[in-house]
């Protein structure tokens, strides 16, 4: 992981604040790139594990006056467990220092209007997720589901692994995106088009009961939702791809 002592400097001279949702989509990308080069990345994802400061061991805990008099037992095999703590609290350590730079990263690359809906978030991976809150709430449905279309229409989802990157993503930026009945249907028909052939089975669920629900606004979130938790089936057969064109 490259050291940052100079957020800004990071950045480079030809980087643009985050200052409004018309700039979201261009800065999002960058300020990607520079995280991932400075090894940050992983701190702005929403499931990054958080590595608590631990606890030292009871027997090094300093005694108050109170117990002067009783006797703290010191376990036989105190340097086992010194050495455990001893390396928690430096992974603790690590972890600290690099979320601090991460969160002066993001703090850097965003103007002061928009970084006060954060301001008060220690977590990197929280941090931002308020600030796309925020820029969400601030962009008209139109243009995010316009945005939220083209994501979808250059899917190329080969593995398992890409399908849940995608949802995750997906949902980061633009969860709370409200979907028509056709763009709904056209975004499902889409997706299922891109999976690879281990959802096989899902897809044949989604089209049979494609036809007998009504579709709402809630019901391409629900599909998100089912395919994130999909389990990979063994030797699928090959499936047929067919997908209608965007309505628009």
């Amino acid at each position: 992981m490259a050291a940052i002592n100079d957020p800004t400097i990071a950045l480079g001279d030809n980087f643009t604040k985050l200052s409004r949702p018309e700039n979201f989509t261009d800065w999002f990308q960058s300020f990607k790139d520079i995280a991932k080069i400075y090894g940050y990345a992983e701190y702005f994802k929403y499931n990054n594990e958080v590595v608590a400061k631990p606890t030292p061991p009871a027997f090094l805990a300093p005694r108050q006056a109170a117990d002067q008099r009783e006797e703290h037992s010191v376990p036989q095999d105190w340097e086992y467990h010194l050495a455990v703590y001893n390396t928690h609290l430096q992974e603790w350590k690590d972890y600290d220092v690099a979320s601090r730079s991460a969160l002066a990263l993001l703090h850097a690359a965003i103007e002061p209007s928009v970084w006060k809906e954060a301001r008060d978030i220690n977590s990197p991976a929280s941090a931002l997720k308020a600030v796309i809150n925020y820029i969400n709430y601030e962009t008209p449905n139109n243009i995010l589901a316009d945005r939220a279309r083209a994501v979808i229409s250059a899917l190329d989802l080969d593995t398992s692994n890409a399908v849940r990157q995608f949802i995750v993503d997906f949902n980061e930026l633009y969860g709370e995106v409200y979907f028509d009945v056709d763009i709904s249907t056209w975004a499902i028909e889409k997706i299922n088009a891109a999976l690879p052939r281990s959802y096989c089975t899902l897809i044949e669920d989604s089209e049979r009961i494609g036809g007998k629900i009504t579709f709402t606004g809630h019901t391409f979130k629900g599909y998100r939702s089912h395919l994130l938790n999909h389990v990979e089936e063994d030797n699928p057969p090959k499936k047929k791809k067919k997908v209608r064109e965007s309505s628009a």
